[in-house]
């Protein structure tokens, strides 16, 4: 048994468990990631990252040919039957097309060289929650422990469950997902928003990088079936002309806590917190995940750090859902407005376009 203590252990290797590695290394601590296969988000391989996410990349020296990023600037919106459409070309709407696999492995190299350690085949079997520390018995033998553990191993995390915290999965506000990846005609890098209309909360985009595109739709409407809705949206992107049905592969569906985490009774456990998706750090109105859920593993190791030099540990971890709140909450939430009653607007009139372009992808109110 290896019986070196860690400050923090973080269970999933995505943008979140990764972020929160380097952050950790930043601030002088120590820490082991373990468990990377369960964090890995379900779907297409293709993914955005925003300007906040730029941002934050940047800060940390990840640069666009590291994560295997097309940089696109703009938005095109349109209308759910594709009949209109509009193209909204700011300076500050900007941001990375990447392919996920290669983002994750830049990002995770990047906190190995900043000296965390990590043992990705290791998968938790047991968990001891202490009142110095958490050891944690790994499934094939060996066990770790740390003095908090971070939990970002997916939204169906089997971590979370031994340690006995609620999981966004558990929230009112997942919704469901379906999307295609296609062969898309060459065209510059880019990203489309697809506004829809009715009551329920929901959305799609088209990421197009390099001959390849996808399409995806988030929908919390259950007044019929997501096949069913996904296969409207399709047909209307073929009538347009900006997917053929003989460059399309099958249908994937799955699960997305849009903006769980505001839904949520709490996200801390007995010296543990839950961040990325598994703590429901995705947007609500564009999906975005790999932004909020890094943003999520930095503030949980900064509260961490605080923790390890309070009089009382479990204490000052409770500062964790105010602290990412005052950071997140604007991101995650939805639009506070009924897009439904603006929807004559936003293909006619430029400033309105302008307002939901920038609530998308700056995360930014009406």
């Amino acid at each position: 048994m290896n019986h070196a203590i860690y400050d923090v252990v973080i269970v999933g290797a995505g943008p979140a468990g990764s972020a929160a590695a380097i952050e950790a290394r930043r601030l002088g601590l120590t820490c082991l990631i373990v468990g990377g296969q369960g964090s890995r988000r379900a779907g297409s391989q293709l993914d955005w990252l925003g300007p906040a996410g730029l941002k934050m990349c940047k800060s940390i020296g990840l640069l666009p040919t590291q994560a295997g990023a097309r940089e696109f600037t703009g938005l095109e919106l349109r209308s759910w039957d594709f009949k209109k459409s509009t193209r909204v070309s700011e300076p500050t709407l900007k941001g990375w097309i990447v392919e996920r696999p290669a983002f994750e492995r830049a990002l995770l190299a990047l906190a190995s060289e900043a000296g965390a350690e990590t043992n990705l085949a290791a998968a938790p079997g047991h968990l001891t929650l202490g009142e110095q520390y958490v050891e944690i018995e790994f499934q094939g033998g060996g066990a770790a422990r740390g003095r908090a553990l971070l939990i970002g191993d997916g939204l169906e995390s089997p971590t979370a469950e031994l340690a006995r915290v609620t999981t966004a999965r558990r929230c009112p506000s997942v919704a469901t997902w379906a999307e295609i990846e296609f062969e898309a005609a060459a065209r510059q890098t880019g990203l489309d928003v697809i506004i829809g209309s009715r009551q329920s909360p929901h959305a799609a985009t088209i990421v197009y990088c390099a001959g390849r595109g996808r399409l995806r739709m988030v929908t919390q409407d259950t007044s019929s079936p997501l096949e069913a809705q996904f296969g409207e949206l399709l047909r209307a992107a073929q009538a347009a002309g900006l997917i053929r049905p003989t460059d399309q592969r099958r249908m994937v569906t799955g699960l997305t806590p849009s903006g769980a985490a505001l839904d949520a009774e709490t996200l801390i456990g007995k010296r543990c917190l839950l961040i990325g998706e598994t703590g429901g750090f995705v947007a609500a109105f564009s999906d975005d995940s790999i932004y909020p859920g890094m943003k999520s593993g930095c503030v949980a190791v900064e509260v961490v750090a605080r923790a390890l030099k309070a009089p009382v540990f479990q204490d000052e971890l409770q500062q964790f859902n105010p602290a990412w709140r005052r950071e997140l909450a604007d991101y995650l939430r939805l639009l506070n407005t009924d897009l439904c009653l603006l929807m004559p607007l936003v293909f006619s009139n430029a400033r309105m376009s302008a307002r939901v372009a920038r609530a998308f992808l700056l995360g930014l109110g009406f």
